[in-house]
């Protein structure tokens, strides 16, 4: 994969541009579930597992520590309109790098992705999941590539998301050596992740 680091950076630029990554409104802000606290006081680490900000401020309590989206999820959000101003603005953006279509479909969801991922980082003071476009889903050296960028966005919330396939696991393993955590997902077997488990070593197995 060829890298072009002045379009990497112009991208974190953008997406940095009106969101503090390191600036939460904290989950004090939330109230408690009895039931919730129980759960975590056995051991429990509880994540929410939606990308909707709406319907994640109606769910979130103070015991909640990370929320999971992926491309589904944030679609939904496209099609309510949400990033109707950002999607333009983000073309031009990139305009000037003279993208084939693959490379601008790719960019623009790194860029939904982890705007979206920011403001959930935002709004809770979470550690939040971002899943890479499935295009990738058989390219180790562009999956890769992509959670690094990913990583450099938000490295202390950022949690990337990697399929199972040949390429993802490997990708997974490359990335967890460097120190980037990795949220492992599609594995629909406890032999599948299992596997994943000893060959790619994620944070997380999903």
């Amino acid at each position: 994969m060829k890298v072009n680091e002045e379009l990497e950076a112009a991208v974190k630029a953008f997406v940095l541009r009106d969101i503090d990554p390191g600036v939460g409104e904290g989950g004090e802000a939330f109230p408690t579930n009895p039931l919730w606290t129980r759960l975590k006081e056995l051991g429990s680490e509880l994540w929410l597992d939606t990308g909707s900000l709406d319907e994640s401020a109606a769910l979130w309590t103070q015991e909640f520590s990370a929320l999971t989206t992926n491309n589904t999820l944030l679609n939904n959000e496209v099609q309510r309109g949400q990033y109707d101003d950002l999607i333009p603005e983000a073309c031009e953006i990139l305009q000037p790098f003279n993208l084939s279509d693959r490379e601008l479909l790719l960019e623009i969801a790194f860029i939904l992705n982890a705007v979206h991922g920011l403001k959930l980082v935002q709004a809770y003071d979470a550690h939040v999941s971002v899943e890479e476009h499935t295009d990738l889903a058989n390219d180790m050296e562009a999956a890769v590539r992509y959670g690094l960028r990913y990583h450099a966005i938000c490295p202390e919330r950022f949690i990337v998301k990697l399929p199972l396939t040949p390429a993802g696991v490997l990708a997974t393993r490359k990335l967890s050596e460097v120190g980037v955590r990795i949220n492992h997902t599609l594995g629909f077997s406890a032999r599948q992740n299992y596997l994943v488990a000893r060959v790619g070593k994620p944070a997380y197995v999903n």
